[in-house]
Formats: structure tokens, sequence, C-alpha cells
């Protein structure tokens, strides 16, 4: 698990060394050359339902460079404690996840009461648009292993999990979040323009 976890962080450091070199634009003029780049790094607010898997995500977030404020909140609380959490950081980026199943006995596929924790993600999602109803000014991934990522997405998340209802990796917000937080600006209004355009 350890190798594994290396292993993605190692790939994902080589792909973010490799675009700072295809973005950096060669100066045309010598004023140009005194100017050096830098980057803002977004501000996160990760609240997770697993304080250990809270642990291992913002060791991760500080390893790749990311400002992150972490905080162990139990699912059910999520959607009275967002906007007081939202209210005091301010992030640029919100990640809301924790523990999560589907149970067949409990009903369909498509019912989210058959889910264990889904519907306090869906309303903390509806909370946090309440608070900022911008998916560009605010991105939002909530979610967790076997979510019912269709009303995560339909309350306002930009990111959900998961689609195909199987368990994700506890780091997978985490790289969501830094190929969002390092993407140019520029890139992420192409983006959006070509999204629009369709």
């Amino acid at each position: 698990m350890k190798q594994d976890e290396d292993l993605s962080y190692r790939m994902f450091r080589q792909d973010y060394y490799l675009r700072s070199f295809r973005d950096y634009a060669q100066p045309t003029h010598e004023k140009e050359q005194s100017i050096s780049q830098f980057r803002i790094c977004p501000k996160v607010l990760h609240i997770d339902g697993d304080s250990l898997f809270l642990k291992k995500c913002i060791q991760l977030y500080k390893r790749l460079g990311l400002q992150v404020h972490g905080m162990y909140v139990e699912e059910a609380e999520m959607p009275v404690k967002v906007k007081i959490l939202m209210e005091k950081v301010q992030p640029d980026i919100l990640v809301i996840t924790g523990h999560d199943s589907y149970s067949k006995q409990k009903g369909d596929e498509k019912d989210i009461r058959a889910y264990r924790n889904s519907k306090y993600f869906v309303e903390a999602v509806r909370e946090a648009r309440k608070f900022q109803p911008s998916l560009d000014q605010l991105v939002i991934f909530a979610g967790a292993c076997q979510s019912h990522f269709e009303s995560i997405i339909r309350a306002g998340a930009n990111f959900a999990s998961s689609p195909t209802r199987i368990n994700i990796h506890a780091l997978d917000p985490v790289y969501v979040v830094a190929k969002v937080g390092y993407t140019p600006l520029w890139k992420k209004w192409i983006f959006t323009m070509l999204s629009v355009a369709q």
C-alpha cells in the first residue's frame, strides 16, 4: 500500500514538473526575462468522516505543496457544520468525504436511502452551494466509496465519487484537488468555454 502511494506521488510530481516546462513561455523581451513565475496555491478545506484517512490526506496535501485546513466531522454532522467551517476558512476548494456504502437490502441502486451516508454528503454540498453558488469560485469534491454519485453532482459538486459504485482510495480526492489546484487559470477558462460551446 505504501509503495503504491509513493508511486502515485512520484507520478503526480513528474506530471507537474513536465507541465511546468511545457507551460513556461520563453521571454521575448529583455524586461520579461527578469520577471519570475509564481503560483498562488488554492486554499483547501477538507472535511472527513474518518480521522485516520484525514491525517493521511493532510500529509499528502502538504507534500504536494497545497494549503490545507483539515477537519474531522462525522458524516451526519457535515451538513450542519460545513457553512461554519467555510465562513472561517474561506476555501477555494472544498472536499467532503468519509465512509459510505450501498445496501441492496435497503433498496434499489438509484434510491439514495439505500446508501449509508450519501444523503449527508448531498446536504453538505447543498449548504456549501448556498454559501458560494458559483461552480468556478468554489470547487467541490464530495462523496466516498460507493456513494450515490448522481445526487452529489446534482446537489452542486464539481467532482464526486463513485460513478460505478466502487471503492476509491482514500487519497484519490487529494490527487483530483491537486490537479485542479495546479491547473493554470487560463486552461480552466478554455475548458469552461469548450464545455459551454458543446
